[in-house]
């Protein structure tokens, strides 16, 4: 008896504890929204004045990156409020028909017709579909890989009422749109790889070679990772290609992007060591070995006008040794050998006034915290 009383507290322990996992789950590091935070904001969508509905949309439309873990926890938790297709589809034709659009693939920015309908009606269907829509806006006002990608949670909710949306959504951010597309391509719901597919068709960037024709600065960095995120084999040709890029992202979103190709991308490897270096690698190398060679290589090609100037300062007189150091880390602030340029911000400390003289022994102790020196720098800052 004893045993099946001590079985029954901990059964009732247990479901306590089930009960309040969602609200613990909701909770957000260091000061950032959490998942109640926007369910409380949400349930203002259907308040009765109008003052509180506006606010509730700017406020979820407009959510900052720190809250993307928010967002996501949040379409977890009203997976279980489903939406009826027809009736989601029918809120959304509302906010079209609000804007002043009668055809469905009109490409015009619904949510602008969000708050009209919701002065008209505020039932549950409407509310949530404004919701999800609020959260759409959000991610992409951001923009980034890392937020577009969560377009998929909201298009996985009851996926046929988002079907003019979703294309919609690749016209209006198009290759920007690309690397999340990338991505969505094996996202869970069919539904999303199809559209994502689509997507990439549409914006006439199916293939790798493509994509990356079409993006530029950080649409490319983005695109490279998501290659790689998406161990898309297909890819490998062209990412490879930018490992021994100068600019520091593209060259770091590259090689990243080889790392998750691991052993599978060993054959472009050997081609970039023979494109690029002018050799072959040996072939009795693995693919790590084989990856250090070459990056070690282009790395010693593409900074070696740098090294050159890195021994001229360490070399240089103590008046000049400064100015030509700075130079030096503007260019190749991760220079292998930068802890090398250490001393000359130390020496430079001793002749400054007590403000500069910090700085420079900051600057030194960046450079080479485990100096021999270091200890007397960092006295000197006390």
């Amino acid at each position: 008896m004893a045993a099946a009383r001590e079985g029954l507290r901990f059964a009732l322990v247990a479901l306590a504890m089930l009960a309040l996992a969602p609200e613990v789950m909701a909770q957000a590091p260091d000061g950032a929204l959490d998942r109640t935070q926007l369910e409380r904001w949400a349930a203002d969508l259907r308040a009765p004045e109008a003052g509180a509905r506006e606010a509730a949309w700017e406020r979820l439309s407009t959510l900052p990156a720190d809250a993307l873990p928010a967002i996501r926890a949040r379409l977890a938790y009203t997976r279980r409020q489903e939406i009826p297709e027809e009736d989601g589809y029918d809120a959304l034709r509302a906010f079209r028909h609000a804007m002043g659009s009668l055809r469905a693939d009109d490409m015009v920015d619904i949510a602008a017709g969000v708050l009209p309908v919701l002065a008209e009606r505020r039932d549950a269907v409407a509310s949530r579909t404004a919701e999800r829509l609020a959260y759409l806006r959000s991610v992409e006002r951001l923009g980034t890989l890392d937020a577009l990608r969560t377009v998929g949670d909201v298009f996985s909710l009851t996926p046929r009422m988002w079907r003019w949306e979703r294309r919609r959504l690749v016209h209006r951010r198009g290759a920007a749109l690309g690397p999340a597309l990338v991505v969505l391509k094996g996202y869970p719901d069919t539904n999303v790889r199809v559209w994502a597919e689509w997507g990439l068709r549409e914006l006439g960037m199916a293939s790798p070679g493509a994509a990356v024709q079409r993006s530029e600065g950080a649409a490319l960095v983005a695109l490279l990772t998501a290659y790689g995120e998406a161990r898309d084999f297909d890819a490998m040709p062209v990412v490879v290609d930018f490992v021994g890029q100068p600019d520091r992202a593209l060259r770091e979103a590259s090689r990243g992007a080889m790392e998750r190709f691991a052993h599978n991308g060993i054959w472009q490897l050997r081609r970039a060591f023979k494109n690029q270096l002018g050799r072959d690698a040996d072939p009795a190398w693995g693919w790590r070995r084989t990856r250090e060679e070459l990056y070690e290589a282009l790395d010693a090609e593409r900074l070696g006008p740098v090294t050159e100037r890195l021994d001229a300062a360490l070399a240089a007189a103590p008046a000049l040794a400064l100015e030509s150091a700075d130079a030096v880390l503007r260019d190749a602030p991760l220079h292998p050998r930068r802890a090398e340029l250490a001393p000359i911000y130390a020496a430079a400390a001793l002749e400054a006034p007590p403000a500069d003289a910090r700085r420079l022994l900051r600057r030194a102790l960046t450079l080479a915290p485990d100096a021999l020196d270091a200890s007397a720098w960092r006295r000197g800052l006390e």
